[in-house]
């Protein structure tokens, strides 16, 4: 179907649907609208690339009706309007509208018209790359020096000044390392680092034989000390013969990993890892309570998807395969790897994350919080 026949479709379609809301609130939207001298358009947070380009102007809009009230362009399409009082140039973007605001600027040039400029502010939103650089700004992380370094060494030394005292960081000055593919796993664990302050943890590039990485510390009793967790990379998955891409793509494409043809290796398999790392912290004691283990959670949140999907026999093949397909092929190892595959799925494919990783993903955050206190 011709893009333009189905974007008219699609809006018919959202037109339709959002008409019985339009028409209840009406009322108090044109009492409210007399006095708002700007209007704004507020997305649901994962719009498509168009409602973040309507998005990104901010309260450009002189009422209601040019800010698209009660439209949907798209099916499922989440975007409200909202009325702005004061001076236009005094509006601050939320994190997410200057997201949608880099998009925009990434994706422009001279002559595009706006149904093009749409699909490539998707298309930049939906890549994971800038997701990353994005959070990495807002967080005011700096990787320049583990960027510029020229050897592995360097590499190692710089991820020390950004861990700081949370972890002893070593083996990064193994002669067979490969340059860029060590960069690529000390970037993505600076990151995580960032992202989580609540865990402190050794980084070592060590011989582990057949796995990527993994993570290593105590289930119970984790106190935030320093080395109490390890983060272990492998060292001949670094190497410079190594067939860690080919070895990659290939779980990616069989659904061993939930990956994308896109996706880096090393950042997914020290997001992968780092997962087990915050589940671990997470079961740390909290105000003198054990809290329910992550994997437990994630037992009774799976359980409860099951059984709205009409899958009774939880314990036999039906779960086997749901989690193949809701999570990964990894993932049906044990409990214990779903919590990171999840992880991993929402940290690297952002918003092509799995919705269960989704709601996994959000326990973290809930947890996490609750130990900061």
């Amino acid at each position: 179907m011709p893009r333009a026949v189905d974007r008219a479709k699609a809006a018919t379609i959202g037109e339709a649907a959002s008409q019985a809301q339009y028409e209840v609130l009406r009322a108090g939207r044109e009492k409210v609208q007399q006095s708002a001298p700007r209007w704004r358009r507020v997305t649901d947070g994962n719009p498509c690339g168009f409602c973040a380009m309507v998005c990104s102007r901010g309260p450009a809009y002189r009422s209601a009706d040019a800010a698209g009230q009660g439209r949907r362009y798209h099916a499922h399409c989440g975007c409200t309007v909202e009325p702005f009082f004061g001076d236009p140039s005094t509006w601050v973007p939320s994190p997410d509208e200057a997201r949608f605001i880099e998009a925009y600027n990434a994706s422009w040039k001279p002559g595009i018209d706006k149904w093009d400029l749409s699909d490539d502010i998707g298309a930049w939103l939906s890549d994971p790359a800038n997701a990353v650089a994005q959070e990495a700004k807002a967080s005011g992380l700096d990787l320049t020096g583990i960027n510029a370094a020229k050897t592995t060494q360097e590499i190692g030394a710089e991820l020390q000044k950004v861990i700081g005292t949370r972890g002893n960081v070593s083996g990064f000055d193994g002669a067979a390392l490969d340059l860029e593919r060590t960069r690529s796993a000390a970037e993505q664990t600076a990151r995580m680092f960032d992202r989580y302050p609540e865990v402190n943890a050794d980084v070592q590039v060590v011989k582990l034989g057949k796995p990527y990485a993994q993570a290593v510390g105590s289930r119970d009793g984790y106190d935030g000390s320093m080395g109490n967790l390890r983060l272990q990379i492998s060292s001949a998955k670094l190497g410079k013969r190594s067939k860690v891409d080919e070895m990659f793509r290939h779980d990616a494409e069989s659904g061993h990993f939930h990956a994308h043809g896109d996706t880096d290796p090393m950042s997914y398999i020290v997001s992968h890892e780092f997962g087990h790392l915050v589940d671990f912290a997470g079961r740390g004691q909290i105000a003198g309570t054990a809290p329910t283990p992550m994997a437990l959670r994630v037992s009774a949140i799976k359980k409860q998807l099951l059984s709205d999907e009409g899958i009774v026999n939880i314990n036999g093949r039906e779960q086997f395969e749901w989690v193949k397909k809701n999570v990964s092929g990894y993932g049906q190892s044990n409990l214990d790897e779903q919590v990171a595959e999840a992880f991993a799925d929402v940290i690297v494919n952002g918003d092509r994350a799995k919705p269960f990783s989704r709601l996994i993903h959000d326990e973290y955050v809930a947890r996490l919080k609750e130990r900061r206190g």
